[in-house]
């Protein structure tokens, strides 16, 4: 299926491969590593950015990343969820994630009474 190069689309594709190697770079990932955890070639990533990547492509990007695809066009904003707390809630069972979540709703009630 060959994809065409839209103009339309040529700045979003753009901020998106900016993305990309932001997310990169914050990790420490070459193209070649970045190609490894998402399953294609190192040459496609060059690619990316003369045509839109696959929607399931970018899907697996997102999944390299351990974000969803909403974070990852969120970046530098407070929705971002640290990828260590993805990491730490993805290996806790139900009874561990009710604490952690009554831990944060007393940690939000103790701020909101102490404030100056």
């Amino acid at each position: 299926m060959k994809r065409e190069v839209s103009k339309g689309n040529m700045n979003d594709r753009i901020k998106k491969c900016e993305r990309i190697r932001e997310l990169q770079k914050e990790r420490g990932w070459s193209d070649s590593e970045l190609a490894r955890r998402v399953g294609v070639n190192k040459s496609t990533i060059a690619r990316w950015y003369k045509v839109d990547m696959m929607p399931a492509t970018f899907h697996k990007v997102c999944e390299a990343f351990e974000l969803s695809e909403e974070q990852f066009y969120c970046a530098g904003k407070e929705v971002l969820v640290d990828v260590r707390i993805q990491r730490r809630l993805q290996r806790m069972n139900e009874d561990e994630k009710e604490l952690y979540d009554r831990i944060g709703d007393l940690i939000v009630d103790w701020s909101e009474e102490h404030k100056s």
